[in-house]
């Protein structure tokens, strides 16, 4: 277990200091807990040994593995990621989106939010799931080049104020900025205290992931980008970032279906 002496994993200059940081955004999870008098939601781990399901009531945290000064740079991001994500399904929506349509379907196209700022909050997601240490997370684990690429890329781009962060931002060329791939997808509408987080901790490029009300795919090789099933949806690059739509229906039978795949993946190792 990680005391406070220890160096921020982060930064890895100053003693991690904080305690109780969220592993993923704390407003990820607010729908699926229900409400505060009866908050109630569920975690799944798969690996080789079967998929495990964990009651929670909180978003899982963990001490000391950040400093305050990173805890205060990733929730910058966090806050300006979580001003349009709460939107899709509020009514300010129309004001933060367009909706385009396409063969498959529709997505979301986000109007206003800098895509390198949603490109590092999605990185610091899956950097800090593979950092963790705590039950939910302790078996995924990204190959330790992609978990430093990541490191890297954080704490290199992000600031203390976000001022600083838009002015970093502005004056970097985009082509400076090394793009990883991924996907997002919500539902159009959907009972959100069905949802649960979790990871998969066998799958690799695309790692999976759903985290309440996304699915999120992600994909560090190059080679793979071509390979997305999704490629109308695909973010890898500084155009505005698009978040697939996905009827409840189909959302609620991908979820079940989705869980069997990984049942059967499993038995197969």
């Amino acid at each position: 277990m990680r005391d406070s002496s220890e160096k921020c994993l982060l930064c890895k200059k100053r003693n991690a200091n904080k305690k109780n940081s969220h592993i993923i955004p704390k407003f990820l999870g607010n729908s699926m807990l229900g409400s505060k008098q009866n908050k109630k939601g569920e975690s799944s781990v798969i690996s080789k040994e079967g998929i495990r399901k964990l009651k929670i009531q909180d978003i899982p945290k963990e001490d000391y593995i950040l400093c305050e000064i990173c805890e205060r740079r990733l929730s910058i991001i966090e806050n300006e990621c979580a001003r349009v994500l709460n939107s899709i399904t509020g009514e300010k929506i129309k004001k933060q989106v367009d909706i385009v349509k396409t063969k498959s379907g529709h997505y979301y196209l986000l109007k206003e939010n800098e895509p390198r700022v949603f490109h590092l909050f999605i990185y610091s997601i899956i950097w800090r799931i593979s950092i963790a240490s705590v039950k939910e997370f302790d078996e995924f684990r990204l190959s330790k080049i992609e978990e430093e690429d990541l490191r890297n890329k954080l704490d290199l781009e992000l600031k203390v104020k976000k001022k600083e962060l838009e002015e970093n931002l502005v004056n970097k060329h985009p082509n400076v900025f090394s793009f990883h791939t991924f996907s997002i997808f919500t539902p159009i509408q959907a009972d959100s205290t069905r949802n649960f987080i979790f990871c998969n901790a066998e799958q690799r490029n695309p790692y999976l992931l759903m985290l309440n009300d996304f699915y999120l795919y992600f994909i560090f090789k190059q080679k793979l980008h071509n390979q997305n099933s999704f490629p109308e949806c695909t973010n890898n690059s500084n155009q505005k970032i698009k978040i697939g739509l996905v009827e409840e229906l189909v959302w609620n039978k991908g979820r079940e279906l989705f869980i069997k795949k990984m049942f059967n993946t499993v038995n197969k190792s």
